[in-house]
């Protein structure tokens, strides 16, 4: 019987200079470190997206923008700081989304903030900021034009003379409904910025007082001391 030879595979092995098992092993290669790139990429994106909305502060009304704006600044600080985001575009957009999400249903609020973006070119980081000046601004000049209602309660504060100053036309009546027309308005205005609770009764009785006519006064007072005998009139003021 004949001897066996040495068996021989009849598979080779890949040379270390065979071309196609060195570009196998790169395509591999890089086809790995794509996708650990990608994965990085993913976890860098979401970064900036895990905010807590709900910690997100609630615009109100323009009178309380101070508050809004004091609960605003922490709240950026924390989930809304540019290193949680890839770049300035994403972070920015995200404040936007925020913005948006704190407007709380305020269309107005939302039109302010587009205008100083897109109008003014405020950058959105500093839109709040901004916010705050424009607000507190306009609810000073409200707040002065009630005052200056209050004090001229009687006449009519738009006609003026060259100076800008109020005419106060002599014998000058208003009747019951006129004045009771002028009260509620001037008071619902004090209302809609908060100042309503700065007008006291007692300033109220004498806007009311200082508004009539002699006649008026003097049958306001037999009408009250009719009604009450035993008023003072210290009790009238």
């Amino acid at each position: 019987m004949p001897a066996e030879g040495p068996a021989h595979s009849t598979e080779k092995s890949p040379s270390p200079l065979d071309p196609s098992s060195s570009s196998s092993d790169s395509g591999s290669s890089a086809s790995s470190h794509s996708r650990r790139r990608r994965r990085h990429r993913s976890r860098r994106s979401g970064r900036g997206k895990k905010m807590d909305m709900a910690a997100v502060p609630k615009f109100e009304r323009k009178q309380h923008i101070q508050e809004f704006a004091d609960l605003w600044a922490p709240y950026t600080r924390v989930h809304l700081k540019r290193s949680n985001f890839d770049s300035d575009q994403e972070w920015r957009d995200n404040i936007i989304l925020i913005l948006n999400h704190a407007a709380n249903g305020n269309r107005q609020f939302k039109a302010n903030v587009r205008k100083l973006r897109k109008g003014k070119k405020i950058p959105v980081e500093q839109v709040v900021d901004k916010l705050l000046e424009e607000y507190e601004f306009a609810l000073l000049a409200q707040q002065l034009a009630i005052r200056e209602r209050v004090r001229h309660f009687s006449w009519d504060i738009q006609k003026r003379d060259g100076k800008g100053r109020v005419i106060y036309p002599e014998n000058t009546e208003l009747s019951w409904p006129k004045i009771d027309d002028r009260l509620d308005r001037l008071t619902m205005d004090a209302g809609e910025i908060d100042i309503e609770d700065t007008m006291t009764v007692k300033e109220k009785k004498e806007m009311v007082i200082q508004a009539l006519m002699p006649d008026q006064q003097r049958g306001l007072l037999s009408d009250i001391k009719k009604q009450h005998p035993h008023m003072r009139v210290a009790d009238l003021t």
